[in-house]
């Protein structure tokens, strides 16, 4: 690891949080395979969003990988649902394909001095050119699909129920798309939607 600040431990993570171990933490970032795996709900539950809230400290993020691939809206609503549940401030960024939620209790702003630090920060890599550091830049900073208002227009358009520790709603629901063509391509346009239309 080239980052001092940070420890690397291999355990359950929804465990590891239980535990409390060198807490209070400034983010907490989870990235799982796929939502469809037995289990894989527990990281999805308003439950442990609730636990990883406690373990945060004041300004402290969440953040979480979400597919958009082999999934509905309907699975992505209550997905998202669940989350804006337990933080006031939910957005939804893409990558690649790949999306990725980011919960807060603080608004969420894009402001000049994170996009001096961002380049502070890469300016510190080894073995990253300046054209790489750009591109990566203008990939994070342009990366956001939907800010927490087009979360709340998302949720008021689409009221969805939360995913539980006691009704694993997504466990069940997500497996039948596993052999499905959907490339998530359509998930990306029905959410984009909700930025164009507020």
């Amino acid at each position: 690891m080239t980052e001092p600040r940070a420890r690397l431990h291999l355990e359950d993570g929804r465990n590891f949080l239980l535990l409390d171990r060198g807490g209070p933490y400034d983010l907490i970032s989870i990235e799982i395979t796929s939502v469809w795996f037995a289990g894989a709900t527990n990281l999805y539950s308003r439950e442990f969003y609730e636990l990883a809230k406690s373990r945060l400290r004041p300004g402290g993020a969440f953040q979480q990988w979400i597919q958009f691939h082999h999934i509905t809206p309907r699975e992505l609503a209550v997905e998202i649902a669940t989350l804006r549940a337990v933080f006031r401030y939910v957005s939804l960024w893409s990558s690649g394909g790949q999306g990725m939620m980011v919960a807060t209790d603080r608004p969420q702003r894009l402001t000049p001095e994170r996009r001096a630090y961002m380049i502070e920060r890469l300016n510190g890599l080894q073995g990253i050119s300046e054209s790489e550091q750009l591109a990566l830049l203008h990939e994070v900073f342009e990366s956001r699909l939907l800010d927490s208002a087009h979360i709340d227009h998302l949720l008021k358009r689409n009221g969805s129920f939360i995913n539980t520790d006691h009704n694993r709603w997504i466990e069940y629901a997500t497996p039948r798309y596993n052999w499905t063509d959907n490339n998530g391509v359509e998930n990306l346009a029905w959410l984009r939607s909700f930025a164009q239309a507020h």
